[in-house]
């Protein structure tokens, strides 16, 4: 068997978009006997980008209890524009518009793939990826901006993120086809993401470093998915994890957090098994929802950035994300409870406090606990360069944070 952080690797290497991602974790459910539809161990899909699954086994509806951990599957990057092609100067190039908040630097001078699903006249999905490097967007040289290093460099979203994808005469949409063995015409719509070639890796005198692109969030939704599969069930216990999409642009769409899908897929579960609708909310009323969302892990370079006092370290746990703003949805009740889990089951915990004087970020915690009115905690690793096209977070973490889940799932109070 391969180790979790083996795993882990194998999901981001795999997992180019929300589509990819999801239709990876689809296929292990599938090989643990989950269905996609109405049985004791149930998935939903919806749009190719968000995944419910549950585990509803026959219980007596008095006495349920139901433990939730949500993440999101998407992560900050570059997105092709409809049909932008632009040819200047000899070169082919394409429109991009910026999704979430990468830090664009780093999208500079990299071996970009293309990937996501494309739109056929027939009404096919097909699930894309380029096998190699099409495209990059380059810098300019030194010395046609020779201050940049003092002044610093300030990037246009709409002039400077345009990448090139080859010469003047080519033509994208005729590039997708050949690749799909398709004419131009059938292709009608696509929604697709520039995507680093570079895998995932591990390093450090120990290994016990791992970089790649998109930790933030797909560490956690592998986390997530694992400790589900790994869980067993206390009696009377509902176990279910929700992957959104759209969390980096406000969750505000189809299969976002503050769409009903997750919602209507769990009551449609329990009426058919047999529960009545006072049932369905008494569940959620002894419910207990996990957002699993990455933390802020201290730069040795950048201490300063940091809580006097809260500064997570990579390789030291998982850690407990609190606002008192309620950015992050963790309540005094919440901390408890996961503070109490955490040291029953001998796991390191850590606590984040973003700096008063500084915006802080926010998951779908919030989102959830207001539109489920169920207690919530924000728990995520620490890591470092979040939303860089590389991240890079500790090797150990994770397999502490897929303890801890476990341990969620299978909490009882004897």
């Amino acid at each position: 068997m391969i180790s979790l952080v083996e795993s882990l690797q194998q999901f981001l290497d795999d997992s180019l978009t929300p589509f990819h991602a999801v239709d990876w974790m689809r296929q292990r459910l599938e090989s643990h006997g989950f269905f996609c539809g109405r049985s004791e161990k149930s998935y939903f899909v919806r749009q190719g980008s968000l995944l419910a699954i549950a585990y509803m086994p026959p219980i007596d509806w008095s006495q349920a209890s139901l433990h939730i951990i949500g993440a999101h599957t998407d992560s900050p990057g570059l997105k092709l524009k409809s049909l932008g092609q632009i040819r200047r100067e000899g070169y082919l190039l394409a429109e991009t518009e910026v999704y979430g908040s990468p830090l664009l630097y780093t999208w500079l001078d990299r071996d970009l793939r293309l990937a996501g699903k494309i739109y056929l006249e027939d009404g096919q999905e097909l699930l894309y990826s380029s096998d190699k490097a099409m495209a990059k967007v380059i810098s300019l040289a030194i010395h046609l901006q020779r201050d940049v290093n003092e002044k610093g460099l300030i990037i246009n979203r709409q002039n400077d993120l345009v990448p090139i994808f080859g010469s003047e005469g080519h033509d994208l949409l005729g590039l997708l086809a050949q690749e799909l063995k398709r004419e131009p015409s059938q292709i009608h719509g696509y929604e697709l993401y520039l995507v680093d070639t570079q895998k995932s890796e591990r390093w450090g005198r120990e290994r016990e470093y791992l970089s790649s692109a998109r930790l933030d969030n797909l560490a956690m939704c592998h986390a997530a998915l694992e400790a589900f599969l790994l869980s067993n069930s206390p009696p009377h216990r509902v176990r279910a994890v929700v992957f959104y999409d759209h969390e980096e642009i406000g969750s505000e769409t189809e299969s976002g957090a503050l769409s009903d899908f997750f919602l209507r897929s769990l009551e449609e579960l329990m009426l058919s098994a047999g529960a009545s609708r006072l049932d369905f909310l008494r569940l959620l009323d002894n419910g207990f929802f996990i957002s699993a969302d990455m933390a802020h892990g201290v730069h040795p370079n950048f201490p300063e950035k940091h809580d006097y006092t809260h500064r997570p370290r990579l390789n030291e746990g998982p850690v407990l994300k609190i606002n008192h703003m309620r950015r992050y949805a963790t309540s005094g009740k919440a901390q408890a409870f996961v503070v109490n889990l955490a040291q029953r089951n001998k796991i390191p915990l850590q606590v984040y406090h973003h700096r008063s004087d500084m915006l802080c970020g926010t998951t779908i915690g919030p989102l959830q606990a207001s539109r489920l009115g169920i207690l919530t905690a924000e728990i995520g690793n620490p890591m470092l360069a979040m939303h860089s096209i590389r991240e890079t977070a500790g090797t150990k973490d994770h397999e502490l944070v897929v303890q801890l889940f476990k341990a969620f799932f299978e909490f009882s109070k004897k």
